[in-house]
């Protein structure tokens, strides 16, 4: 998880450094934040296959580090299908 994914993930973001050793087993790479930059798409470039953006009503910073786990399991929890539809049509492709 992160707090924001964007252009500037590219540059020594945990999320990019998971992906590069991911990518070396062919391992699907899905990062999770609670916002998702306009410009986000370029780090599918960089090995992340899907991003999942947290959704829940606006809440101040401490509340949301407090609830950040239940927050980021929610989120995965509904993308389930999304996600393995995504991951699936992404290794179709490239096989």
């Amino acid at each position: 998880g992160e707090g924001k994914i964007d252009s500037q993930t590219i540059y020594g973001k945990a999320p990019i450094g998971v992906a590069k050793i991911a990518k070396k087993y062919n391992i699907p790479v899905i990062a999770v934040a609670a916002i998702i930059g306009d410009d986000a798409d370029i780090v599918h470039q960089y090995g992340i296959d899907t991003l999942l953006k947290i959704s829940e009503p606006p809440m101040n910073l401490n509340e949301s580090k407090v609830k950040k786990y239940r927050l980021i399991k929610r989120t995965i929890k509904n993308s389930k299908i999304e996600i393995l539809k995504k991951i699936t049509m992404d290794y179709r492709v490239k096989e």
